[in-house]
């Protein structure tokens, strides 16, 4: 299942009442996941967040700050 469908699943749930860590345990993720996931569907509405869901998980990732070999000589 994909995390699109996932957070579809968690809105419909919480709508129809049950509580955020039955419906953590259902979907197999973390309470504080389904906590902001709740929090952003609320702000943005479910198609608004959906969007912004799946434009962050386009972008390139960002680089580490400090380099490994860097990092292992202090």
């Amino acid at each position: 299942m994909t995390n699109e469908t996932l957070v579809v699943l968690c809105w419909e749930l919480y709508e129809q009442g049950m509580p955020k860590t039955r419906i953590a345990r259902r979907l197999g993720k973390h309470r504080e996941t389904i906590h902001l996931w709740i929090k952003g569907i609320k702000g943005a509405g479910l198609i608004g967040f959906l969007d912004k869901y799946k434009q962050a998980k386009k972008g390139e990732r960002k680089k580490r700050q400090v380099d490994p070999i860097v990092k292992r000589w202090a």
